[in-house]
């Protein structure tokens, strides 16, 4: 199972507030987080790892998961797959990016994975299930 963490206190396109400092997944998942912090962080129970998204000028969050009906609908998943992964995606949502021609935009994100997270970490992550 995966959880998501630092997305606590955004909005969403419907006004709701994440009350937990984690997410997880019960079922079909697809959120729309405005204004979150530059860094998110996803703890990997199973494989005991930190996955670490690290973004610039893309203000904005988009976490999806399909849930096993979603799995059905798409071709290279199987009906379990839900289980093992979680879709978070940076984005600027909230305030589009608008270029007149000839105009540049750059916007990023670096991902790190963390192998051997620190214990207390995933402590923290499991004391939230």
């Amino acid at each position: 199972s995966a959880r998501v963490s630092t997305l606590t206190r955004c909005e969403t396109r419907t006004t709701f507030t994440e009350a937990s400092p984690q997410i997880s997944f019960e079922g079909e998942t697809d959120r729309v987080y405005l204004r979150t912090p530059y860094q998110l962080q996803i703890y990997d129970n199973q494989e005991k790892r930190r996955i670490m998204i690290t973004k610039s000028f893309l203000p904005d969050a988009v976490v999806w998961n399909p849930s096993s009906v979603g799995c059905a609908r798409i071709g290279d998943l199987s009906p379990d797959d839900w289980l093992k992964f979680v879709c978070v995606e940076v984005a600027s949502i909230g305030t589009p990016v608008k270029l007149a021609p000839g105009e540049e935009w750059s916007g990023s994100q670096r991902i790190i994975a963390e192998k051997e997270v620190d214990q207390r970490c995933m402590e923290i992550a499991r004391s939230s299930l």
